[in-house]
């Protein structure tokens, strides 16, 4: 039987074709496929016992924990301005902050306006300076200082040792008196302020409030033997005990020519006291021309 050699080549080309699918997608895999799902909870419930054990073990905690700071609290040691550590605030170790105690670089030093010595007694002479206190807020409850005598070859002739306080803002004198020399003759004074550690223990002035004691009627009669009178007036709001008045001698230039002092117990507040200086020797060639009274009760609030 004879062949079509048409349907031949068809069939060959028929043959050879391949059945091209396309791909299946993941998505339209997990379409084809039904798979079982399961929930899973986040946030299980407690049962009632489980929520007051944890209740329980949070309260023991706090409890806990709050008697450990007691015993803590208790057994540490207390922060002082004496432990040598700087805490609870302190500018440096042990002073500034909540310590009345006041760092070095926190002050001014006192300012020296004058000292001087002047002749008294055969053989004797007495020293003198006025100071001023540049702090507002600082004062010294107690400070040592101490005065120097020099003869004009700037030889050490005496020294004379004191004690003192220091107000917050004051202007003060300081004075020695009757300090033996012999035959020696001192024309130049020092005076140097220090601690047994070389370092001023300034104090902040709680209260920084000086009595306020003030000078009224001075009366200066010029003779061979200058004689001042006048009369310290306290108006402060409270009685200044143990005030020291201390009266200085000028001439014309305003140079000290002698200085002398006088102690009251006590200056009861609105009073007035009348106070009467002499002086019996000055510098030969030497005429009083004025003098100033500087009368001084230590400041409440220095510690």
């Amino acid at each position: 039987m004879a062949t079509d050699p048409n349907f031949q080549n068809d069939k060959n080309s028929y043959s050879d074709q391949r059945i091209v699918r396309p791909a299946t997608t993941p998505v339209e895999t997990s379409r084809s496929f039904n798979l079982p799902t399961q929930t899973v909870s986040v946030n299980p419930k407690l049962s009632w016992t489980a929520k007051r054990q944890f209740s329980y073990l949070i309260l023991f905690t706090i409890v806990a924990s709050g008697v450990a700071y007691g015993v803590y609290f208790q057994l540490s040691p207390k922060a002082t301005c004496s432990d040598g550590i700087r805490n609870q605030g302190e500018t440096a170790v042990d002073c500034g902050g909540a310590c009345e105690r006041v760092c070095q670089n926190e002050v001014e030093d006192l300012r020296i306006q004058w000292s001087k010595v002047f002749p008294s007694n055969e053989g004797s002479y007495d020293v003198a300076a006025l100071i001023s206190n540049p702090n507002l807020m600082y004062g010294l409850n107690s400070v040592h200082y101490r005065f120097k005598l020099y003869d004009l070859e700037n030889k050490l002739v005496a020294e004379r040792d004191g004690m003192t306080f220091v107000n917050p803002g004051e202007l003060f004198a300081i004075y020695e008196p009757n300090i033996m020399t012999g035959d020696r003759r001192p024309v130049r004074a020092y005076v140097q302020f220090e601690d047994p550690d070389y370092v001023l223990p300034w104090r902040r002035a709680v209260i920084p409030v000086r009595p306020l004691l003030t000078v009224s009627n001075p009366s200066l009669r010029v003779a061979v033997s200058p004689e001042l009178e006048a009369r310290v007036v306290n108006k402060s709001i409270a009685d200044a005990a143990g005030v020291q008045a201390i009266a200085v001698l000028f001439d014309k230039d305003e140079i000290p020519l002698g200085v002398r002092s006088t102690y009251l117990d006590v200056i009861k507040r609105n009073e007035t006291i009348p106070l009467t200086f002499s002086w019996s020797i000055i510098p030969e060639g030497s005429t009083a021309a004025g003098a100033a009274i500087y009368p001084r009760s230590s400041a409440e609030g220095i510690k």
